[in-house]
């Protein structure tokens, strides 16, 4: 199975392991030419441990904190931004988060052709398009980048090779889209996509949405009979 860091703490484990052996090792001689000295060593060993324990565990307060470490302390490591866009989204910052989305996707954009590379770049940019999309309601202009970051996604392939434009796991990303077209009052581009939620008939709660917004449309273009059609589906 690939991993999909280079780097991370959990991989000096195991080599830490041979490292402390030794430490134990050096330790022993040590107490047995001057136990003092050995003792010493232990307890200033010991108290640099814990403050760097306590140091640490700061940055394990909440996720936005430790992924930020994690920016401040590899600012190359597209992950981390991902990470950290993906902390500050669950907080409510979205334009902060935008930025690291993107910053995410200029690192893994790169080498596009890596395929776990090409997985996180549709994450990113389906991520983005919604932090776009939801700041997009109060800076209109900002709607047209989250059009085209889903735009971009539709028209790719899938990790496994599947077009993503027809394929019932993204069938959501049609509907988003959808509403974001509605919220530039482009009707007709927003009908094509519910229709296209349609189409792929699942899951059934998108469909039903779909019908209803359907409905919306058709009363803003004067056709009160397709709006009851929809509402009625």
């Amino acid at each position: 199975v690939p991993a999909a860091e280079r780097f991370a703490e959990r991989f000096a484990y195991l080599p830490l392991v041979g490292l402390v052996f030794l430490g134990a090792i050096l330790w022993v001689r040590v107490w047995s030419w001057e136990p003092v000295l050995a003792w010493g060593l232990a307890g200033l060993i010991s108290t640099l441990a814990l403050a760097a324990t306590v140091h640490r565990n700061k940055d394990w307060r909440s996720p936005l904190s430790l992924w930020t470490s994690a920016v401040e302390a590899q600012p190359r490591a597209a992950r981390a931004h991902l990470g950290k866009a993906n902390a500050l989204k669950e907080v409510g910052r979205f334009r902060e988060a935008a930025g690291e989305y993107t910053r995410a996707l200029e690192i893994f954009g790169e080498r596009p052709e890596v395929p776990l590379h090409h997985g996180f770049i549709l994450q990113a940019l389906t991520l983005r398009g919604g932090v776009l999309g939801l700041l997009g309601k109060e800076e209109p202009e900002l709607l047209d980048r989250a059009v085209g970051d889903y735009r971009r996604v539709l028209a790719s392939k899938d990790t496994d090779g599947v077009d993503i434009e027809g394929s019932p796991r993204h069938t959501g990303v049609h509907f988003d889209l959808a509403g974001f077209l509605l919220l530039q009052n482009s009707f007709v581009e927003a009908r094509k996509e519910y229709e296209r939620v349609l189409e792929i008939g699942t899951p059934i709660t998108l469909v039903g949405a779909a019908h209803y917004y359907l409905g919306k449309i058709s009363l803003q273009e004067r056709k009160p009979s397709d709006a009851i059609a929809s509402y009625g589906k």
